[in-house]
């Protein structure tokens, strides 16, 4: 169905893995990962706003599957100190490793499989362009190189004030911990390896990931980018 139409536009939980033979064939695909605390933060402060803003922008299947999470997310907003202690073990399907999931699930509600780490990261070799969001004027220096553009006229990633004061309550609580633990591992591996391009790059006095071919080479064959299948 895809291939017959002249512009796709795709948002939401999308599975990676059943949208993947025509991604590849048809885009050039940036990945650009939160640190986890970060993106369970942010998600659970939208979360948190739904009501706000209408339940209609989740769509019904998730409005439904996501009413417990919701409910949650709005007792943190209320500065409830003991929430987070307070989690169900219900929101544990809906909050774990949402990255690891999406790039490995062949549906939004199912579970990563085993040696989901391994597989994300054969996933992610195939991508053009991958960086934490942390460093965005390096990622956005590769996305203008590929698009033929002034980086200086791409928008900046935006910036929650209220988001890393969450993450660090969440990462002190320790509560998350083992729902996102393949989601921490693949960061891992994305930072280290983006850590070797910039050397790499330092060492040849240009701007890391400023050119593909650079990038994919310092990210593919200097870093580890195999995993360890856990």
């Amino acid at each position: 169905m895809l291939s017959q139409l002249g512009s796709v536009y795709l948002s939401g939980r999308i599975p990676y893995h059943n949208c993947r033979s025509y991604i590849e064939t048809h885009f050039d695909t940036i990945f650009v990962m939160h640190h986890p605390y970060e993106e369970m933060a942010e998600r659970l402060l939208v979360l948190g706003q739904i009501k706000k803003v209408g339940a209609d922008v989740l769509g019904m299947r998730d409005s439904m599957s996501l009413h417990s999470t919701i409910e949650f997310a709005q007792s943190l907003l209320v500065h409830d100190d003991d929430a987070l202690y307070k989690m169900p073990a219900s929101l544990a399907h809906a909050l774990s490793n949402p990255v690891v999931r999406q790039l490995t699930a062949r549906a939004p509600d199912e579970m990563p499989p085993g040696r989901a780490v391994s597989t994300a990261l054969d996933e992610l070799a195939s991508f053009t362009i991958v960086g934490p969001r942390r460093r965005p004027e390096t990622i956005l220096h590769a996305i203008a190189e590929i698009i033929e553009c002034d980086p200086m006229g791409l928008p900046d990633f935006p910036k929650f004030r209220t988001v890393g004061s969450l993450a660090r309550a969440l990462k002190r609580s320790r509560v998350v911990d083992a729902l996102l633990e393949r989601d921490l591992e693949l960061y891992d591996h994305v930072a280290s390896a983006f850590k070797k391009l910039a050397q790499f790059s330092a060492r040849k006095g240009i701007i890391a990931g400023a050119t593909r071919q650079p990038w994919r080479t310092a990210v593919l064959t200097e870093g580890d980018w195999t995993g360890d299948g856990r």
